[in-house]
Formats: structure tokens, sequence, C-alpha cells
């Protein structure tokens, strides 16, 4: 079944209603609670891969929406969350995403963390399913090691934590708190990339 119709068939069955809708508003604490809500009722269903494009949608809706705010938390949350989703569905969007949230990390250390983290997933997935490495440890390397620079005493032990989980593969959750972010649908993704860019990555 193609997105829209599974969208359709989402929004038919009451999962989301317009009278709960935020469209048009400007506050990212109304957009993430609204987020939240349909997410949850997204993972209920089974969607496959579908369920990550219907909330890519969702997330992309709040970004034409909101005022990118590198400083807030909660717009940070549905920055990333958006970037890992597109990390997922079109490798070159959400690269292009990720190096915009980068180059924003490097005066906040727990952007510059999760960060760090969605460059590792995206890598060790590209690795399971097309066997190839297409660089992402050495972009979370650079990230953390970059924040550092900027980093208070407190925000350095932070990023160090973060390194060594990059190295041992341990749970960011503690670390990420509430940036911390799966898409709903973990498989095979099927990326919206064409071959020869794809090939080009290999390093």
């Amino acid at each position: 079944m193609k997105i829209n119709a599974i969208r359709s068939e989402f929004l038919r069955q009451g999962a989301m209603q317009s009278s709960i809708s935020p469209n048009r508003s400007k506050s990212h604490s109304v957009w993430l609670k609204y987020l939240d809500k349909m997410e949850s009722k997204v993972r209920e269903m089974n969607l496959g891969e579908s369920a990550n494009q219907i909330m890519l949608k969702l997330y992309e809706d709040a970004c034409s929406w909101l005022p990118e705010l590198w400083t807030d938390e909660t717009s940070l949350i549905i920055t990333m969350r958006r970037a890992a989703l597109l990390l997922y569905h079109d490798i070159e969007s959400g690269l292009a995403l990720m190096s915009l949230c980068s180059l924003n990390a490097r005066r906040n250390p727990r952007l510059a963390v999760a960060v760090a983290f969605h460059y590792s997933r995206a890598g060790k997935r590209y690795f399971i399913f097309y066997g190839i490495s297409v660089g992402e440890r050495s972009r979370a390397k650079t990230v953390l090691a970059t924040a550092k620079k900027q980093a208070n005493s407190v925000d350095h032990a932070l990023l160090c934590g973060a390194e060594m989980l990059l190295e041992s593969g341990g749970d960011w959750k503690t670390v990420l708190g509430a940036l911390y972010y799966e898409p709903p649908y973990d498989g095979d993704p099927q990326f919206k990339v064409k071959r020869k860019w794809f090939t080009s990555l290999r390093i």
C-alpha cells in the first residue's frame, strides 16, 4: 500500500483529528506533545516502514511552522527526530540535515552527543544491510571532538562519556535523556538515493 493510502487510513481511523492538530502553532512544546501522541498511535499499528514515512511527514509539517531554535531543547528534540527519520528514508537529505545539526552542535554538548549517536546508528545500519561503510563513525568522533574544544568541565565529561559509548557500543539512553530517539520501524531501509551516489560513499 502506498504511503498516501496508508496515511489516509491512519487519518480515517481517528488516530489524528484536525481538532487536536496544532497547525499554524509556533509553540515547540505544543507540537512535541502532539507528535508524541501521534507517534504512540503509529507504534501501536503494524505499518512496517510506512510508520517511519508517516512520522517523517508529521515532523516535517511541524518544522514547516516552527522557527529553528538551536538552544531550546524542545526544538532540538523535534529537529533531531526529523533528522533520524530522514537518515532512514533519504540518505542525501538526512546527511544534509545532520551536517546542519553538526554545525550548531559545536557549542552545544548535548546536541553534539545526539548528533554523534545518530551518525553512529546510521553507519551501523548501512553496514548491516549493505555491507559498506559510509564514514558515519568518523563523523561522530569529529562532532564530539569539536564540541570538547568549547566545553566546560561538566560538559567535557559528558562528551568523553559519549566517546566511550561510541567505542563500546553501549546504551545511549541515559546520556541522551529526552534527545534519545529511534524510529518506529527498524527493518531493512528503503533508501531513496541514486546507486551512483551511494557507491561514491564507500571508504
